[in-house]
């Protein structure tokens, strides 16, 4: 295991380069900024450009017979604009410039699933003499101060109360997804509220669980919209095999312990490969003790968590279901842990948190004048390590196979997006004041 890191980055600074169209303007007119604060304006003496919410604000030339400042005011909503003070050039499509500013980056959202069946009151020699979940509950406690307070952290558990087949698994959310500095509180009393009875019977709605997991970070999230570009993840905490078929109801019958079938697991594992990692949300599988009990069933519990894992895109590497049958599980499986709580505490802290990455991708600036374009062929990209510190400018690779350089453009006809190689991304992640600073400019057509 590597030592933790923080992955979540906030010092990035996105350079945006703008464009101001030819124009006249008497010495006293006040300048106009584009259209949603995107582009630079054009003015008279010290005329003023417009704020807006969108990109990179300009300002107004110093002399009337120029066109174009060559100053901009500042990136994000509302930003400020820039002063009047530096003369435009003379020739059309004014002076394309940059200015640096910071920008937050969007934090990755994390889903907690975590099973709170009947058998999680169950001890192991693993866990000190407490109950599975006592235990889940301890290192839970212990392991989420530790993570980054930006992370959006969401919890939710799950069961299927009552008999076997009465009533259907319904899902709710017990703390909403928010920032983990300020929903730490929340989370910790919702773990204290669970109290299990071991004589209550429940059941494992493994596929229900999940793809309440799924709904809710995609689309039942209340914030998900103050952050689109997040990178999405589900952990899922399970130690037993499941118990209830596709429809949440009614339980499989596989084994006397009412296990699923393997056509029912493998319809799971189809549901998450169809619409987990097409759809953005990557998911761990964490198996505690008593997921390597079979129970009965006509399959390995670890190796069909293993194949959940493949399909959820959060594999170890180079695993593959050939491997797991042989015992070289893809899952974060604690099953064979000396100490479970600490084991757990391990799994999300550095195997799960070394996995989830930063934003690294940023969108193409579109000039909303007709008569220039970006000019990718000046954009310059470069890391600045640490606060005061050197910038070490990076080189474009050819595609995402990064085999040289350290970014690269989507689509190498059409490109919408310039993307950090993996490993740029990795050393950015592994920072803790490093940001990148991009410069797009910008040229006129013919």
């Amino acid at each position: 295991m590597r030592l933790n890191r923080n992955l979540a980055f906030t010092g990035i600074a996105l350079i945006v380069a703008a464009c101001s169209s030819k124009s006249t303007a008497d010495d006293d007119e006040s300048g106009n900024g584009g259209a949603g604060g995107s582009y630079s304006g054009q003015g008279g003496n010290n005329a003023v450009g417009s704020t807006g919410g969108g990109i990179i604000i300009g300002n107004g030339g110093n002399d009337s017979s120029n066109v174009g400042g060559n100053n901009f005011g500042s990136v994000g909503g509302g930003g400020n604009a820039g002063d009047g003070n530096q003369a435009g050039d003379n020739s059309v499509g004014g002076s394309c410039t940059v200015k640096s500013v910071r920008a937050t980056l969007t934090p990755p959202a994390i889903e907690f699933q975590v099973d709170i069946t009947n058998s999680m009151t169950q001890t192991t020699p693993t866990t000190g003499g407490q109950s599975k979940w006592a235990a889940t509950q301890a290192a839970l406690n212990a392991v989420l101060p530790k993570l980054d307070p930006n992370w959006l952290v969401g919890f939710t558990f799950f069961n299927k109360p009552g008999p076997q087949d009465t009533g259907c698994y319904v899902g709710q959310q017990s703390v909403d997804i928010a920032p983990l500095g300020s929903n730490l509180a929340a989370i910790k009393s919702a773990i204290a509220g669970i109290n299990l009875d071991p004589n209550v019977s429940t059941w494992t709605p493994t596929l229900n669980a999940w793809q309440f997991a799924f709904d809710y970070i995609t689309g039942l999230w209340p914030a998900r919209a103050q952050y689109t570009g997040s990178n999405k993840y589900i952990v899922f905490m399970t130690d037993g095999v499941p118990t209830v078929n596709r429809n949440g109801c009614t339980t499989g019958n596989s084994c006397t312990g009412r296990c699923i079938d393997q056509a029912e697991y493998d319809y799971f594992v189809s549901v998450i490969q169809g619409a987990g990692v097409p759809n953005g949300v990557k998911t761990f599988f964490i198996g505690v003790p008593g997921s390597e009990t079979a129970q009965g069933a006509p399959y390995d519990p670890r190796v069909m968590l293993s194949e959940m894992a493949i399909a959820g895109g959060t594999a170890a590497a180079n695993c593959t279901a050939a491997t797991a049958a042989a015992g070289q599980y893809c899952h974060i499986d604690l099953t064979q842990a000396t100490d479970f709580a600490s084991a757990l505490a391990s799994a999300i802290q550095y195997t799960v948190g070394d996995l989830v990455k930063p934003q690294c991708d940023f969108d193409i600036p579109k000039p909303s004048d007709a008569a220039t374009y970006i000019n990718l062929s000046y954009t310059t990209v470069d890391f600045v390590p640490a606060e005061g510190a050197a910038t070490q400018r990076l080189d474009r690779a050819p595609d995402s196979t990064c085999t040289t350089g350290q970014y690269y453009y989507n689509d190498p006809d059409k490109p919408t997006q310039l993307k950090l190689c993996p490993t740029m991304c990795d050393q950015l992640g592994a920072t803790t004041s490093g940001s990148v600073q991009i410069n797009f400019e910008c040229s006129k057509i013919g």
